[in-house]
């Protein structure tokens, strides 16, 4: 099983209890980061986009809207809460469109599922291969020490079945962060370092970073950017890539084209 199927069995509860969460804490990285810098409309592409909250709120701005997942459960429910979007189920390093998009995100460690440096860089690569020469690249990641510092957790979640118990553990062996929710599906993710991601950025050629900040301010990524690192918290750090050309000093406080 894909780390993103296992979220099939799991989608109804993921759209109840943490969609709304994870939904406003994008749209406000949105606000903050993108907002303002975007052609309107704009063709935004949500990768990994779950249960497709973010998208149907862009589409109600009157962005055109896309989004893709791995999970078609996740999926189904995006069909009903997006309607207007266009939706595909695909591998974040698989998908493809016709479409060259204005702005990509990726958010709340959706990055952390790639499975090794060569599939994080197919990604990278795909992302660049997808954006308009001026688009942005927005998304998020969690470091080792925000695994090892702040994911170990129990808690509990009433749910249709009764309450049920979520798992967060942190194999530092294996360096795999697992979510578990009794016994049904497990999520894994692992740790992403900013050299692994930086790297992965330049190897996908036109993604270079505009900025760093830690996560409890996250910042956007543009096309020709690289992602900031990420300290440890609950929530990874934001990154703003550019498709445009390189900067020698990216500024600490926006984006540049």
């Amino acid at each position: 099983m894909t780390p993103f199927a296992a979220y099939d069995p799991i989608a109804s509860l993921y759209d109840k209890c943490w969609g709304e969460e994870f939904a406003a804490f994008a749209q406000e990285a949105f606000r903050i980061h993108l907002a303002e810098i975007l052609p309107q409309p704009a063709s935004v592409l949500d990768l990994c986009c779950g249960t497709g909250l973010l998208i149907a709120h862009l589409g109600e701005l009157g962005h055109n809207v896309f989004g893709v997942d791995e999970s078609s459960g996740m999926l189904e429910i995006a069909g009903k809460n997006a309607p207007r979007a266009h939706l595909q189920q695909a591998d974040m390093a698989g998908f493809h469109w016709d479409t060259r998009f204005d702005a990509v995100v990726c958010l709340y460690n959706s990055v952390n599922h790639t499975r090794s440096p060569e599939h994080l860089q197919a990604v990278m690569a795909n992302v660049a291969a997808h954006l308009h020469p001026t688009g942005w690249f927005l998304f998020d990641y969690a470091t080792l020490e925000a695994f090892e510092s702040a994911w170990e957790t129990n808690e509990e979640i009433d749910t249709e079945r009764g309450m049920e118990t979520i798992r967060y553990l942190y194999q530092r062996s294996a360096r795999q962060a697992t979510c578990s929710i009794d016994h049904r599906t497990e999520i894994r993710q692992i740790p992403l370092e900013p050299e692994e991601v930086y790297r992965s950025l330049r190897l996908a050629g036109p993604l270079r970073p505009t900025r760093r900040r830690p996560h409890r301010e996250p910042r956007p990524c543009r096309a020709d950017a690289a992602p900031p690192s990420n300290s440890a918290g609950e929530r990874p750090q934001i990154s703003t890539t550019h498709a445009g050309p390189p900067r020698r000093d990216p500024p600490e406080d926006g984006p540049s084209r």
